[in-house]
Order: C-alpha cells, then structure tokens, then sequence
C-alpha cells in the first residue's frame, strides 16, 4: 500500500474520500419512507437507530426520550382520513421488546409536513415486537397487527402471539387477539397473494426445533384458516413481500447446508402431505 500511495496518491486520496462518504451517507440515512397524504406521496428518510424522520431537512423524533429506542414502525392509514399515519413501537435500550405504542398523524404544510401524536398505548404487560398495517378483509378498514409474547389462560407458556385491533374514534380496538396459530411464529408478512383485495397472514412457523415453513393463512369470519405452506426447511430467516412483473410473492431467506439461500415462494395447485396447497419455489 505504501508503495501505491508513493505513485498514485491522488488516487488513495480518492478512495479514501469516497468511502467516508458512503459510511456518512448511510450512517445519516439508513432507509426511506413512503407516506401517501391526499394522493400524493413523499418520501421521508428514515433513521431507525437514532428514531427521528426527515424531510427536506427538518427532524421529526419519532421517540418519547433518548432512553428508548425503536423497535418497529409501520405506516397506513388507520383512521381512514386520506392521509396515513405512523406507527411506533419504542422500548427501553436494554430490551428487545416494546414498551409503548404511539401513533403519529401527518400533515403537509406550506413549510414541509407537520407530525404530531394522536395516540399512546402502555403496552409491556404484553411484551409487543412487531407491528404491521393490513387489509384482512377487504372492508376499508385497515386493521393494525401486533406479535406480543406472552402467556395465555389456556397456554401458559410465553410464546408469540398474534393481535389484530382497529382504530377507531381515535382509539385502539380489539377485533382478534389469538391464542397462537398452527405452531410458534418467528416472523410475520402480509399481502394480498391472490388479488382478492384482501391481504393474506404469511408466517415463518417452527414446527420443530429444526424444521420451519412458510405458512399462508386467510381470514374467515372470526379467526384465520390455513390455506397453504411450504415445503420444510432447516431454518428461515427472513420473510418479505417480492413484486416481479406486478406479480406479488413471497422471498424468503433459507438456511441449507449452513448457508444462507434466497428463494423466491409462489402458490400452486399442488398440495402438500397435509392437504394444503404447497408454496413451491419458483424455478423448481
């Protein structure tokens, strides 16, 4: 290195420039946020470790106080005004749980947009970690998703657990807050697979301390049904929604062989061993 510099300092330089620059700009914005308000919509950027938004060079903190950090955020509107909203889960530093539910509205003004808190919900009884907006049933409301862990009166062990609420007249309510699904859960997706206007519940599940699968489920009534799954993996780790030629599925990342694999899920009419329909890779 001490010789290239000798020749080509300029060029050291340079790359030494470029990488400050990146490890700033990713440092200073990790990720961007879309919110739709009247129809329009503008992109926020999004800085989870330091829990604030920007736009067009205003902080807007998301967080109650430098003590807490952000567990998980979502954005919809809830409250079926036209314009969506923010969704916060903060929780103590040590913690990998969240402590209080906050709800944020926004506004644009003539100096940028406007942020302020419509709604808190204490919420560490239930131990909540992750939070999501969705569609199950194609009413116009959307429906507010939360995975807590905790114990229930007829299962007493502590185990993730899905609760959907509604939020009306500025207020959290209820609409299903269930036991557990087929098996624990590790991680949770929801889009509308079959194009029924209707988001799905997709769910990593762990059938086994080594076997998992993606697990796709639909709201019937007062309680969801399983519709489909894949085939068993040693370990999932993530699940996220794919679009590819407007066709929505589902990208997940496996472990085979110790190596982390991404494969893309899509539905079939083939069924598995159980009777559901199979999520097959798409390929195979």
């Amino acid at each position: 290195m001490k010789k290239v510099y000798n020749k080509f300092p300029w060029i050291c330089l340079l790359l030494i420039g470029l990488s400050l620059f990146l490890i700033i700009s990713f440092k200073k914005y990790d990720s961007l946020i879309d919110v739709s308000l009247d129809g329009q919509i503008y992109s926020l950027n999004f800085v989870p470790g330091q829990g604030y938004i920007e736009y067009e060079g205003t902080k807007h903190p998301l967080l109650s106080d430098k003590s807490y950090k952000l567990i998980d955020i979502a954005v919809g509107d809830i409250d079926r005004d036209g314009r969506d909203n923010i969704l916060v889960l903060e929780g103590e530093k040590t913690s990998q749980y969240g402590d209080t539910l906050i709800v944020y509205d926004i506004l644009a003004v003539s100096n940028g947009l406007q942020i302020r808190e419509i709604y808190r919900n204490k919420m560490s009884a239930v131990r909540p970690w992750k939070i999501e907006v969705c569609e199950i049933d194609n009413d116009g409301e959307m429906e507010i998703f939360i995975a807590v862990n905790k114990a229930t009166r007829l299962y007493k062990d502590i185990e993730n657990r899905p609760f959907f609420f509604n939020f009306k007249n500025n207020i959290l309510v209820k609409k299903w807050t269930g036991s557990k699904l087929r098996a624990p859960f590790t991680d949770v997706l929801f889009m509308d697979l079959n194009g029924n206007g209707s988001d799905e519940f997709i769910a990593i599940e762990a059938l086994d301390e080594d076997q998992f699968v993606v697990s796709v489920y639909y709201w019937f009534g007062f309680g969801f049904i399983l519709q489909g799954e894949s085939h068993i993996y040693d370990r999932i780790d993530s699940v996220e929604a794919k679009i590819i030629q407007e066709e929505p599925l589902i990208h997940v990342n496996i472990v085979e062989n110790g190596r982390i694999k991404s494969v893309i899920l899509e539905p079939s009419v083939d069924k598995t061993q159980n009777g559901i329909y199979l999520l097959k890779e798409r390929g195979k």
